[in-house]
């Protein structure tokens, strides 16, 4: 979910760019980008922790995980077909190109930053300490109640 802002801003460049306004069915590229990029970004963290879970070192398993799900997420990106439609100066195709602008600005601009942050956040989450003070938060608030010390922590770790 970190990434469909960032997809947002592309497609909004993309449009930029271009020279076309949005529409709606730019917002409809826009909702497919979100899609793709969401999947990309949890099948990254997904493989990363399964990693993890094998017992192999937290910067180690980032480190695999962007080399191997790499090229994947790249051809996920690269799609061919709204790159045609981005060119395509037919009337009957004009109607789809603010769509297949939104998609593909949207998917490329979120891929480099799916590639890169997802995994630094996933880096720092499970090598800092947030994660224990998080489940000690989890366990006292189940126990006894929300205290205040620790629903402010949680409040403002996610802040």
């Amino acid at each position: 979910m970190l990434c469909i802002p960032f997809g947002f801003i592309g497609a909004v460049a993309g449009h930029i760019i271009m020279g076309h306004s949005l529409s709606i069915l730019s917002l409809f590229g826009i909702v497919a980008m979100a899609d793709v990029v969401v999947n990309d970004a949890l099948m990254l963290i997904d493989f990363a922790n399964r990693l993890v879970r094998g017992d192999m070192p937290v910067k180690n398993a980032v480190r695999a995980a962007g080399i191997q799900r790499f090229r994947p997420i790249i051809f996920t990106c690269g799609g061919l077909a709204p790159i045609i439609t981005i060119t395509e100066i037919s009337f009957q195709a004009q109607y789809l190109i603010p769509m297949a602008i939104s998609l593909e600005f949207g998917i490329f601009f979120a891929t480099l930053i799916t590639l890169g942050l997802c995994l630094v956040f996933t880096w720092y989450w499970k090598t800092s300490n947030a994660v224990n003070r998080h489940q000690q938060c989890r366990v006292k608030m189940g126990a006894a109640g929300a205290s205040p010390s620790c629903f402010q922590y949680l409040v403002s770790s996610f802040l």
